[in-house]
């Protein structure tokens, strides 16, 4: 089953992503850097971030979409539960799709071994 983006599954206050930053474990990918915290609710919760750095506002909702789109697809209900963050950084606007999807899947992979 994929992952949907509910509001109860995403991460929306400045603190919380401060505190995913601080006390997670970062990954860096080709296209993003990842944040990860296990915790101890029930289901996982994806937070998506894009920096003014990577462009205009236009593009920054492009690449929220696109990044949104391939954790429906790579993220399962299965995945245990904790906060992710997720920053794009600006060589995502170049990415195609499947890029995307195979950055997101590293990412993932050594998230919880």
């Amino acid at each position: 089953m994929p992952f949907l983006l509910s509001k109860d599954r995403r991460i929306r206050k400045t603190s919380q992503y401060k505190s995913i930053y601080e006390s997670g474990e970062k990954r860096v990918g080709r296209l993003l850097l990842f944040f990860c915290v296990t915790t101890g609710r029930n289901e996982a919760r994806v937070g998506i971030t894009v920096s003014g750095k990577v462009g205009k506002a236009n593009q920054r909702n492009w690449a929220k979409r696109r990044i949104k789109e391939a954790l429906s697809v790579e993220l399962d209900c299965s995945f245990p539960p904790s906060d992710m963050v997720f920053v794009a950084k600006k060589r995502i606007l170049d990415a195609s799709f499947d890029d995307i999807r195979k950055d997101i899947r590293a990412l993932l992979s050594g998230a919880h071994k």
